[in-house]
């Protein structure tokens, strides 16, 4: 017999996977021995950590993991500077304003 009682109630989610999507869920739950479902909810869990990680971040700890990876010695002078910085910004962190 099967039931759900109120405070066991839970949101039901139906997603379209592609199938490269779908081959490597496939591959992770072989891996990890758990359900699909299990699977799914947990990546929620992690993504919505590792955004609101990311909106707490400081300047200094969103610049960390490229300081120093940057070589003068290949850098133009002057205004491309700037412009080469943003590049690099927009391309590991995208257009985020805030």
């Amino acid at each position: 017999m099967y039931y759900t009682s109120y405070y066991m109630k839970k949101d039901i989610l139906a997603v379209r996977l592609g199938a490269r999507e779908s081959r490597l869920l496939d591959e992770l739950q072989e891996k990890l021995k758990v359900t699909r479902s299990e699977l799914v909810r947990e990546a929620i869990v992690r993504y919505a950590a590792q955004t609101r990680r990311e909106e707490t971040m400081t300047a200094a700890e969103r610049l960390a993991p490229i300081i120093g990876s940057i070589s003068s010695d290949t850098l133009p002078h002057g205004r491309d500077i700037k412009r080469r910085f943003k590049e690099e910004m927009l391309k590991k962190y995208g257009n985020r304003s805030r």
